[in-house]
């Protein structure tokens, strides 16, 4: 089976193509700049999986409100991922893998704490 993330829910493919919805993904969305500087942005409401989607690699890094990413810290190469942060973290901060600029958007999936 395939993994699709869709706009409304994270879904299995069978081998027909068929898509079979397993996480619904919330309306709830942040997004925030990548640049040579770190940024952060709160988490979308509690939630317990995020889908986390970049424009360029970059390093994140979770924590409260005064998280600060560096060079070093969890690698995301473009493009979409689901994440489990860990349970205390409230924010995300990200910053470039090189000198590139792009955006970043969280979603919550799921609804809530499940």
């Amino acid at each position: 089976m395939t993994v699709q993330v869709a706009q409304t829910f994270l879904a299995l493919l069978d081998e027909y193509g068929n898509t079979i919805p397993i996480l619904p993904v919330d309306d709830l969305h942040e997004q925030l700049s990548i640049g040579t500087g770190s940024s952060r942005v709160a988490l979308p409401a509690s939630g317990v999986l995020f889908r986390v989607a970049a424009q360029i690699d970059c390093w994140v890094r979770f924590g409260g409100s005064d998280v600060v990413a560096a060079a070093g810290d969890m690698l995301f190469l473009a493009g979409t991922e689901v994440i489990r942060p860990p349970a205390d973290a409230t924010y995300i901060a990200v910053i470039s893998f090189d000198t590139s600029t792009g955006t970043m958007g969280i979603t919550r999936i799921g609804g809530g704490d499940e």
